[in-house]
């Protein structure tokens, strides 16, 4: 899971996405999480705090060797800490602390991360290297690792958390694509291997069609694998979406029921895809 999110916070603001990030981490059996992180001041600093307070594995991108000194100098202590008990550092190799190092340090968390947090206003970015230029970057490389924290691709509920704030004021961004691409291949893969064993039980027992019962055999073998990875891509889509459980069932039983997968699916994806092109801004 990576962060990614806007500095210089009120003191209510930071109270609010401290709790929102500590929930998002929670989520997570003790010891699960791996947060990855660059450690700057402000929401990089809180997800990273509160990944390790519970037990997950801290992972630290550098963009380059003169952010520490490019940080506020009352942030140098904290930085330090943090930096101590990561248990991996990557780093850009660039030296100075730029815009461009700063988008490929994030470019790197993107690509480690199978979710991603952010603290976004929705706005375009002030400048390059900006939060929305990462989320914008997560949601068009979805083959590098998700983006997540919420229910669907990339999407905010957020406001600007530099105005006055309701009961909740930060965009936690979503799942990258894939976490929903691959569970739609796996449906229609199901979906069409159980339509073909339907046929051939029909050819087998109620035609008694030649060659029928070899078919049969080995399809019901491709299912029966092919299913169990449907079901943890299913049930990953639906952890990450915080179903019900009975919409959950639901969801994983469609891949035993002939043509459901097929329904279930497209009901999924025009589910989730509609709530983005609700909810999400657009992203410069």
């Amino acid at each position: 899971m990576g962060i990614t999110g806007h500095r210089g916070l009120t003191a209510d603001v930071e109270r609010r996405v401290r709790e929102m990030l500590v929930e998002a981490v929670g989520a997570y059996d003790a010891a699960e999480p791996v947060g990855v992180s660059c450690i700057a001041d402000g929401p990089d600093a809180w997800f990273a705090e509160a990944v390790v307070e519970h037990g997950g594995r801290l992972e630290v991108g550098i963009p380059a060797a003169g952010c520490r000194d490019a940080l506020p100098e009352w942030y140098h202590a904290a930085y330090d800490v943090l930096l101590g008990q990561a248990s991996d550092v990557r780093e850009t190799g660039m030296g100075e602390s730029t815009s461009e190092a700063h988008m490929a340090g994030s470019e790197i968390l993107v690509g480690l991360s199978n979710e991603l947090l952010a603290v976004w206003d929705g706005k375009p970015a002030r400048g390059f290297g900006g939060t929305a230029d990462v989320v914008s970057y997560a949601e068009r490389h979805p083959g590098t690792g998700p983006v997540a924290g919420g229910r669907h691709p990339l999407t905010s509920r957020g406001i600007d958390p530099r105005q006055d704030l309701p009961e909740r004021a930060v965009t936690l961004v979503c799942m990258k694509k894939s976490v929903l691409t691959r569970y739609r291949i796996m449906a229609y893969v199901t979906g069409v291997l159980l339509v073909a064993l339907t046929l051939g039980m029909i050819g087998k027992y109620a035609l008694d069609m030649g060659g029928a019962a070899d078919f049969t055999q080995v399809v019901s073998i491709a299912h029966g694998w092919l299913y169990v990875v449907y079901l943890i891509f299913a049930f990953d889509l639906g952890s990450k979406a915080k179903w019900p459980v009975r919409k959950q069932l639901w969801v994983l039983l469609a891949g035993t029921v002939p043509t459901a997968a097929f329904f279930v699916e497209r009901r999924i994806s025009r589910e989730l895809e509609d709530e983005v092109a609700q909810e999400a801004p657009a992203v410069a």
